[in-house]
């Protein structure tokens, strides 16, 4: 899914990430100052591993 902005945070509920050549779900908020250049809190939740027969239907890389 693509992040949602509203002003200086942002929140993603469908991000995935690669790790030791597998994808798992992942999602995060962030907020920044008002000229997004610093991170002001960061916090995210590591979801379940994405089966290998999803990864095409979802754009993922083997």
């Amino acid at each position: 899914a693509d992040p949602v902005m509203k002003g200086d945070k942002m929140k993603a509920t469908g991000a995935v990430f690669r790790s030791k050549g597998d994808w798992y779900k992942l999602a995060f908020r962030c907020k920044t100052d008002s000229e997004h250049l610093e991170v002001l809190s960061f916090e995210y939740k590591i979801g379940e591993r994405v089966p290998r027969e999803n990864w095409d239907q979802l754009y993922l890389y083997p």
